[in-house]
């Protein structure tokens, strides 16, 4: 059986390869942005939809005009990635998988994707038109590289997330079954009557988080006077690092605890049964029901 993993990365560009990137996250978010804005409004003139064909023929000619020339600056295959990322996101919510596409903002994560053309040796990535960039591989890469996504976080930290494809023998079953029942009050109840209480990273964080987001905020993005003083640009800037550093924490909390949970899970149970439901509809009722009982 043939399976697709993951194996994330961190890496180290220096100066000139970091301007690279930034323009490469910055061409991969303007294709996305212009064509959806694009299939939305085409879709409002005649309420049909364009596929991923017709954005790529049209990417082609966007290339070709002089004011948009930058374009052809980076891998071309990486903004047809980009493309197929925005059909797939389309496609997403019309098999109602998840919500309509949203723009990309150059404050939240950047990334770009690499199909092919690509190589990892003696702790460097080559991929086209930047060669040595420094990885640390943790681990070893298992299976055949499909594709590779560098991505940069609202803290600043880069990373490549490689994609491989490896083959696995097919599963045995041997016993083990559980169900898991999602709760407002604990994060999981399992059918053997084990409750999983949830750690509230965020709770526990909101007094640093409030005291990094009024100092943001106080950092008006103006070189002007403001109220008798001025504002640093630069300090500005380390302010929105470590708000985004305190929210990368509480992200990390949570994959960490997600991760260490399943793996316990999948571990020990062979088959695991989950009720289908919203947990967003959930949470609405729970804030309604309280809100009716404190009345």
């Amino acid at each position: 059986m043939n399976i697709n993993k993951a194996f994330k990365f961190r890496i180290y560009p220096d100066n000139i390869q970091k301007q690279f990137l930034a323009q490469s996250f910055g061409c991969a978010r303007f294709v996305f942005n212009y064509f959806l804005r694009q299939r939305i409004d085409y879709y409002a003139e005649t309420g049909k939809g364009l596929t991923y064909h017709n954005n790529a023929l049209a990417l082609t000619q966007l290339k070709k005009q002089s004011e948009l020339e930058w374009l052809n600056d980076i891998n071309s295959q990486s903004l047809q990635q980009t493309l197929r990322n925005l059909d797939v996101a389309y496609n997403n919510f019309f098999n109602k998988r998840a919500e309509f596409p949203k723009f990309k903002k150059k404050s939240n994560k950047q990334s770009f994707s690499i199909p092919q053309n690509f190589s990892i040796h003696d702790n460097m990535l080559d991929i086209p038109k930047c060669k040595g960039i420094k990885i640390k591989l943790h681990r070893d890469i298992e299976g055949t590289i499909k594709s590779i996504t560098i991505s940069k976080t609202s803290s600043g930290k880069y990373f490549a997330s490689v994609i491989s494809e490896l083959e696995i023998p097919e599963p045995i079953y041997s016993g083990g079954e559980i169900g898991i029942d999602y709760g407002i009050k604990t994060f999981i109840t399992t059918s053997d009557g084990k409750s999983i209480e949830s750690p509230k990273f965020l709770r526990k964080s909101e007094k640093r988080l409030n005291q990094l987001s009024r100092s943001f905020s106080r950092k008006q993005p103006s070189v002007l006077p403001l109220h008798g003083g001025t504002c640093n640009a630069k300090n500005r800037y380390k302010a929105q690092k470590q708000l985004a550093r305190q929210h990368e924490k509480v992200s990390n909390q949570r994959q960490d605890f997600l991760h260490k949970t399943s793996k316990q899970l999948v571990s020990d149970n062979q088959a695991i049964y989950i009720e289908s439901l919203t947990i967003r509809n959930m949470i609405k009722l729970h804030n309604v029901t309280l809100t009716m009982t404190e009345t």
